[in-house]
């Protein structure tokens, strides 16, 4: 699909440079104001392809108006070179500077992306992205589970280790989650103790969760610590649940809230910095 979009727009970019060829010659020759527009399959080659796009379209468009395009087609006076190269030349100017802005101005989104869709600390997709990610699933009708994963040890951790130290820790800990042979899917960031998970239908959900909570009672090496989490995990699905994404959420949330006072009643005194017991609660 990509390989045709580009195709597609390479087409039209051509097209269009030489539609504007055809309306320089018929309408009188380069002497007239139409053959300013070569600079649109220009520019629009400089916002696809950015500056070797906007270079190419330039001597492509400096060539179709150059030696062969008459500076006077009534009379046919030739156009002499330095006319021409002159042309090109500054064609190309503006098309390596229509290329610069075009990814200036992508990079300058690009940051506000990151800035807008990405935790700082971690890199992971937030809450934000999360809800849009939620809808497009939504709208594509994919059924899912979202996922709530709570660290409740977590300061608890942050205490043993330091807060130079706790940064990296979470990192790999989010590794170790990744390494989880069925979650292939996107960790979404909601605070440092709570993150995000989608997991399609494709598998027997018990299953999967037993799996998980299994895998994550494995303690996580840390600067030569055996680092136990202690995690909680509310769990809701689409469409059962709702069709909308902040539901999907509220509701994961609130089951991540039962579980959590569920284990506290399991665990009663006995909860500990190295405790690994874990409660899962699916909200139906």
């Amino acid at each position: 699909m990509f390989e045709d979009r580009t195709l597609l727009s390479i087409f039209v970019i051509l097209c269009l440079a030489v539609l504007v060829a055809f309306i320089v010659y018929f309408t009188g020759g380069t002497r007239f104001s139409y053959a300013h527009l070569i600079y649109l399959p220009i520019i629009l080659a400089a916002y696809f392809y950015k500056i070797k796009g906007g270079i190419t379209a330039a001597l492509i468009g400096g060539f179709l108006l150059g030696p062969y395009m008459p500076l006077n087609t009534s009379t046919m006076t030739m156009q002499g070179l330095e006319n021409w190269t002159f042309r090109m030349s500054l064609l190309v100017i503006v098309g390596t500077f229509a290329g610069y802005l075009f990814s200036l101005l992508e990079s300058q989104l690009e940051q506000v992306n990151q800035i807008a869709y990405y935790d700082s600390e971690t890199g992971l997709p937030n809450k934000l992205k999360l809800k849009k990610e939620l809808e497009k699933e939504i709208e594509a009708e994919n059924d899912f589970y979202l996922l709530i994963l709570s660290i409740n040890n977590f300061i608890d951790i942050y205490k043993m280790i330091g807060f130079m130290n706790f940064s990296n820790y979470i990192k790999k800990l989010l590794q170790y989650i990744k390494d989880f042979e069925k979650i292939r899917d996107q960790i979404y960031y909601i605070n440092e103790s709570k993150y995000g998970l989608i997991l399609k239908k494709e598998a027997d959900l018990s299953i999967f969760l037993s799996q998980f909570v299994e895998y994550m009672d494995h303690a996580v090496e840390f600067n030569q610590i055996s680092i136990f989490n202690d995690i909680s995990l509310g769990i809701t699905a689409y469409p059962e649940q709702s069709q909308i994404a902040d539901e999907l959420i509220d509701q994961a949330f609130i089951s991540l809230e039962k579980a959590a006072t569920k284990k506290l009643q399991y665990c009663g005194s006995i909860r500990s910095r190295t405790a690994a017991l874990k409660r899962v609660i699916l909200d139906y």
